[in-house]
């Protein structure tokens, strides 16, 4: 309480603030790559059915779910990341893609990048362990994202 009998707010703690900072960050970096991702895979459906087809070694009925669906999904979830809108939802979405991605290519550890990333022919080819490193540390990150976007209990 004040001296004017009025009663003062009381400043985020600290660790409140670094949660709201990691969830933030790791929203809006999942954000960007999914949005990314999404609008190379949409601005090329032929290019992406093409790479899909040859690479994902899927069964039929499940590659042809995933090449009508997968390029929609992410546009979703990055944008409902980059907005703040069902962020948790879309955390959680983006989670499952993400271990579906690093599963996918710890089964193909030698074949080439997706390829779904914007301007992909400029940089060159990563190595083959980049891909399945690049999928761990994008799933922590939002695993980050979603333990720190907890609620704290009441009171605290």
């Amino acid at each position: 309480m004040t001296g004017n009998g009025t009663i003062s707010p009381t400043p985020p703690r600290p660790e409140r603030r670094w949660r709201t900072v990691a969830h933030l960050g790791c929203r809006w970096l999942l954000a960007a790559v999914f949005l990314m991702a999404a609008l190379t895979k949409i601005t090329d459906l032929a290019g992406f059915e093409e790479q899909a087809r040859l690479h994902a070694d899927l069964p039929p009925t499940l590659e042809a779910t995933v090449i009508a669906g997968l390029p929609w999904i992410e546009l979703t979830c990055g944008v409902c990341l980059a907005l703040g809108y069902a962020a948790r939802e879309a955390l959680l979405i983006a989670i499952a893609l993400l271990a579906a991605f690093l599963v996918q290519s710890l089964r193909q550890y030698a074949e080439r990048d997706c390829g779904c990333f914007l301007f992909p022919e400029v940089l060159p080819t990563p190595p083959a362990w980049w891909v399945p490193v690049r999928n761990l540390g994008l799933l922590v990150v939002g695993l980050v994202g979603w333990t720190s976007d907890r609620r704290s209990p009441q009171g605290s």
